[in-house]
């Protein structure tokens, strides 16, 4: 901070009464201010919560230049996990090293940082303006060390290496067509229900729509009722009703067509938006797929998917897409179709 002096300026030494002068100031936020700070560039945020995990210092390329980071999980006294990214100097502020020197419970607080959401779950990175403080001392450092395990040992995250290596390992996990997909049947609780499939979407079947409002608290399809909305599954009314994707893809590889549900997480890292955006921007009736959707329309992915009760004892040929990858030439070369271990799967019968 600079204060500049006027000619005019009178400095007095204060001797009584004692003023008590906080060392550092926090406007910590809660469960609510975080989910209505998301995406919002402008606002920088403080939060505070448990040490629970963190990984090593690894080196990312943004725009063609290597920049240090380091991945950390706070647990926050809502009991939910907050993922937090160290960008550049700050990550090397605090390592596992570190937090193994301190005794007892790790309360990490963090400032200016700005706050996103992926699947319901929330993430801050840090900015130029963050600072890092362990253990402060105030009123919510209190509150989380009340009543926990002082001892609680912190975790270690994978490196971004080892999580490459479980990438590619994933992309061609249970490799199948389409035609073999369709085939697959029921035959106990703990079968194989994840496959991954190599296909090209043709199209998008916008008869349902192509997006559904989300409840807040439970993150399951809320309908409309009169002004507000209100939640199938736990019956409330969602204080912040969230617009998600839900499309239905009609998807094809060398052996058959099928049709892939992709829903609000995987859908916005294709799209590059939110369903939000495109709601706002789309001018017609909202259950027509917008012109943007159609920017899918010949992508060819590999898509992971995960078959429920209803594709396995009912017969639906909608699949639920859990992940897509998008192929590359070793990858496909390493792994060809047929090269991949055959899965004995019961032929459906027909009526």
């Amino acid at each position: 901070m600079k204060a500049n002096f006027l000619i005019t300026t009178i400095v007095k030494e204060i001797k009584d009464p004692v003023l008590n002068i906080l060392q550092h100031y926090f406007e910590f936020a809660s469960l609510e201010t975080l989910s209505d700070r998301v995406g919002q560039r402008q606002i920088l945020t403080d939060v505070i919560g448990k040490l629970h995990a963190i990984g090593e210092e690894e080196q990312v390329d943004v725009k063609g230049k290597p920049t240090k980071i380091r991945r950390m999980e706070l647990i926050l006294k809502e009991n939910i996990v907050l993922k937090v990214t160290l960008w550049r100097n700050l990550s090397s502020q605090i390592n596992k090293e570190i937090t193994i020197q301190i005794k007892g419970q790790k309360i990490v607080a963090l400032t200016s940082t700005l706050v996103s959401e992926y699947k319901g779950h929330y993430s801050v990175s840090t900015t130029s303006s963050t600072k890092i403080y362990i253990n402060p001392e105030t009123e919510e450092f209190a509150q989380l060390t009340y009543g926990t395990n002082q001892h609680e040992e912190v975790v270690e995250i994978p490196s971004q290496d080892n999580v490459n290596t479980n990438l590619q390992s994933r992309m061609i996990r249970n490799r199948i067509t389409i035609q073999d997909l369709m085939a697959i049947q029921w035959e106990s609780d703990d079968q194989e229900k994840i496959f991954t499939i190599l296909a090209t979407i043709n199209g998008i079947d916008d008869k349902f729509g192509w997006n559904y409002v989300e409840c807040e608290k439970c993150h399951k399809k809320a309908y409309k009722k009169g002004d507000n909305y209100i939640c199938g599954t736990c019956n409330q009314t969602p204080q912040y009703p969230t617009i998600r994707f839900r499309i239905q893809l009609n998807v094809s590889d060398q052996s058959a067509t099928a049709t892939f549900v992709l829903f609000d997480g995987e859908a916005k890292k294709l799209l590059g938006t939110t369903a939000s955006n495109l709601i706002t921007l789309q001018k017609s009736n909202d259950l027509e797929a917008p012109p943007q959707l159609k920017n899918l329309c010949n992508l060819t992915l590999i898509f992971e998917v995960k078959l429920n009760e209803f594709n396995l004892k009912e017969g639906s040929q909608q699949y639920t897409v859990t992940k897509t990858f998008v192929p590359t030439k070793n990858t496909e070369q390493q792994h060809p179709l047929q090269q991949i271990k055959q899965y004995t799967l019961l032929t459906k019968q027909t009526t």
